[in-house]
């Protein structure tokens, strides 16, 4: 029998720590196989320990870059991490 973890109800770009959003990714991320890897995250909260991805548990391996104050079409934001690699528990 499976055990594969599925997701219920709509996908969403929200990272969350017990029940609270502490990071919005740039877009919705498939998961396939252990690792994820977020092109960009705006954190909001602690990102340390594991989160939740859309019904799925994830904990972050590396990060490329931190930005503190990132302007661009999006307006001025942050704080961003750049090239995020997590691994799917």
């Amino acid at each position: 029998m499976s055990r594969t973890r599925i997701a219920v109800g709509e996908a969403t770009n929200e990272l969350r720590k017990d029940g609270q959003v502490v990071g919005l990714t740039d877009q919705v991320y498939a998961m396939n196989g252990s690792e994820l890897r977020f092109k960009e995250i705006q954190v909001q909260g602690d990102l340390s320990g594991v989160l939740e991805y859309n019904g799925r548990r994830i904990k972050v391996k590396r990060i490329g870059t931190i930005t503190g104050l990132k302007v661009d079409a999006y307006g001025a934001r942050g704080p961003i991490w750049e090239d995020v690699e997590c691994e799917i528990i």
